[in-house]
C-alpha cells in the first residue's frame, strides 16, 4: 500500500514536471512550488499518509469483529406442492479478551512510525526550502554580475572604436589599439562566464523547485 501511494504521487510529479511559469517569480512563489512539486516532498507526504493509514488499520484490528450469516432449509416433504422451508440467521461478535499486550504494541509501534515519518517530512521540508533560497539568491547575484559584465563589455567596445579612430587620424599610438583589443577580449571572456553561471543557477533553481524542465525567465530582484 505504501509503495502504491508513493508511486502514484511520483507519477503526478512527473506529469507536471514540465510546467512553465511565465509570471515573475518571487522567492515565496518558488518555495510554495517546491513544497508542492518537489519529488522529495511528494514522497515524504505519501509516506506520512501511509503511516497514518497504518495507525488506523492497527486500531481497527483491535475492535470487535462482527459477522452475520443467513441460511434457508427446504422441507423434506414428498409432497411436490409443499414449498415449505425455514430461514435462519445468525450474528456473532468476536474479540480477543487478552492477547498479552500485542494489540497495544502494534498500535504504539504504528504511532511511532507515523511520528518518525512526520519528522522526516519536516526535515525534508526544511532542506527543500533552504535549497530554494540558496538557488534563488545565487541566481539573483549571477544575473547582476552578468549585467555588470555586459555593461563593461559594451564600454570596452566603445573604447576600442575610439582607439582605432584616434590611431587612424594619428592622435593615438598603435599600442592603444592593442590594449583596447586585449581589454575587449578579456571582458568578452568574463561576459561569457557570467552568462554561463546565470544559466546554471536558473537550472539549479528549477531543480530545487522540483521542476527541472521549467524555463525560468523572469524573477523578482532581491
Amino acid at each position: 500500500m505504501r509503495n502504491k501511494l508513493i508511486a502514484a504521487a511520483l507519477m503526478i510529479w512527473i506529469l507536471s514536471a514540465g510546467t512553465a511559469m511565465a509570471e515573475t517569480l518571487t522567492l515565496e512563489a518558488c518555495i510554495d512550488t517546491a513544497l508542492e512539486k518537489h519529488p522529495d516532498m511528494v514522497a515524504a507526504a505519501a509516506e506520512v499518509a501511509s503511516k497514518k493509514a497504518a495507525v488506523g488499520q492497527s486500531a481497527a484490528d483491535s475492535r470487535p469483529q462482527v459477522s452475520a450469516g443467513a441460511s434457508y432449509t427446504r422441507s423434506d416433504s414428498t409432497d411436490s406442492t409443499d414449498d415449505s422451508g425455514r430461514y435462519s440467521t445468525s450474528v456473532s461478535l468476536e474479540q480477543s479478551v487478552y492477547d498479552w499486550g500485542k494489540r497495544g504494541l502494534r498500535i504504539e509501534g504504528a504511532k511511532i512510525n507515523m511520528s518518525a515519518a512526520e519528522a522526516e517530512y519536516m526535515d525534508t521540508r526544511d532542506k527543500v526550502i533552504a535549497a530554494v533560497r540558496s538557488a534563488y539568491y545565487n541566481l539573483n547575484r549571477a544575473v547582476r554580475q552578468h549585467e555588470v559584465a555586459k555593461a563593461r563589455y559594451d564600454n570596452y567596445q566603445k573604447r576600442l572604436s575610439w582607439a582605432r579612430s584616434y590611431y587612424e587620424v594619428g592622435t593615438k599610438p598603435k599600442i592603444e589599439v592593442t590594449k583596447a583589443e586585449a581589454d575587449l577580449a578579456n571582458s568578452k571572456l568574463t561576459l561569457v562566464k557570467a552568462g554561463s553561471a546565470a544559466e546554471q543557477y536558473r537550472a539549479q533553481l528549477a531543480s530545487a523547485m522540483g521542476l527541472p524542465m521549467m524555463e525560468i525567465k523572469d524573477f523578482a530582484d532581491v
